[in-house]
């Protein structure tokens, strides 16, 4: 994922900016502390940056392969988080705004390929095989709508930078 971005930020903020996204990326106390169990945000970052690579190559001019490559980083991140309803609202933005030139047959073959992954769950879904859920105070958006969950968010990323996560 830092592969696909480098360019990205070599081409608007020089070596300067290559350098201090390496040290924001690398550094990251979020990215140090998922890396060390299995846990879905950590595997985030690659459809994440996948997304942005494919944005930023697709604002001057359409492409199959960048709109291909957009709407799969959507479906990945999909199966991965719920963190994906950021990467949409984002995608939905640059469409809007005209900001991103997509390529219909990209878009329509992509989603095909991404929908080819969700064949287990629709035939568990038809077989009624799927587990019973866990009720959850939650919901899709949450950290959008309400504040605590974001000042929640904000405190987290406080106390991983913390000098515990060094010792754990």
């Amino acid at each position: 994922s830092y592969f696909l971005v480098l360019p990205i930020i070599r081409d608007n903020f020089k070596d300067k900016g290559v350098f201090i996204f390496t040290i924001i990326f690398w550094l990251s106390p979020t990215r140090l502390f998922n890396t060390g169990f299995l846990w879905e945000p950590a595997y985030i970052f690659l459809p994440a940056a996948l997304h942005l690579y494919s944005a930023y190559n697709m604002k001057d001019e359409k492409s199959f392969l960048y709109s291909f490559l957009h709407i799969f980083s959507l479906f990945v991140a999909l199966q991965i988080h719920n963190s994906v309803l950021i990467l949409f609202l984002i995608s939905v933005y640059l469409l809007i705004s005209k900001k991103i030139k997509v390529d219909i047959k990209g878009i329509l073959i992509g989603s095909f390929i991404g929908l080819l992954f969700f064949i287990p769950l629709l035939t568990d879904i038809i077989n009624n095989n799927l587990p019973e859920p866990m009720v959850s105070s939650g919901y899709l958006g949450k950290g959008l709508v309400e504040v605590l969950p974001l000042l929640k968010g904000f405190l987290y990323f406080v106390k991983l930078s913390a000098f515990d996560m060094v010792r754990a």
